[in-house]
């Protein structure tokens, strides 16, 4: 058998109310919570997200006015339905390429539903007299379904495209 190894000479704990010296007290580089400080940009460094957060909010608005004003313009001005299921994708695709799915999805809808709403109230100042769920029946019928499905399914697949780098 062999012997059995001396122990290594650890120091002994301190007593209660002893301090260690300076020498043997461990000083980290920086403190534990200078991670959560925001962090400023180098100097000379003029790449900011500040500009690029407007420029895609900027873009997913013209998206988001593309769905009204396309809705507008093919129901209130040119008395069709036609082409308001490209409306609808259309004003997807520009405001998902910009913006997370859900805000894509929400800011999409609200788009094409103000145009819903932009289109009765030129109905009634043209003197139309339904109210807005018998006019959106009238006009849109179960195409708003379409429209509803087609904006918030492009607005999605652009967001997760944009966002997975297809």
């Amino acid at each position: 058998m062999s012997e059995p190894r001396p122990e290594p000479e650890r120091p002994l704990p301190p007593e209660p109310g002893e301090q260690p010296p300076p020498s043997a007290r461990r000083r980290l580089e920086r403190s534990p919570s200078s991670r959560y400080e925001p962090r400023s940009p180098a100097p000379g460094d003029a790449s900011t997200n500040r500009g690029r957060i407007g420029r895609r909010w900027f873009i997913a608005g013209v998206g988001f006015l593309v769905g009204i004003g396309g809705t507008l313009l093919l129901v209130a001005g040119l008395a069709t339905t036609t082409g308001l299921i490209f409306v609808a994708g259309a004003s997807g695709l520009i405001v998902g390429s910009q913006l997370t799915a859900r805000p894509a999805v929400t800011w999409t809808l609200a788009g094409l539903f103000g145009g819903v709403v932009g289109a009765w109230l030129v109905g009634r100042a043209e003197g139309g007299n339904l109210d807005l769920a018998a006019y959106t029946w009238e006009i849109f019928g179960l195409g708003l379904i379409g429209q509803v499905l087609v904006g918030a399914l492009a607005a999605a697949y652009a967001s997760a495209s944009i966002r997975s780098g297809r």
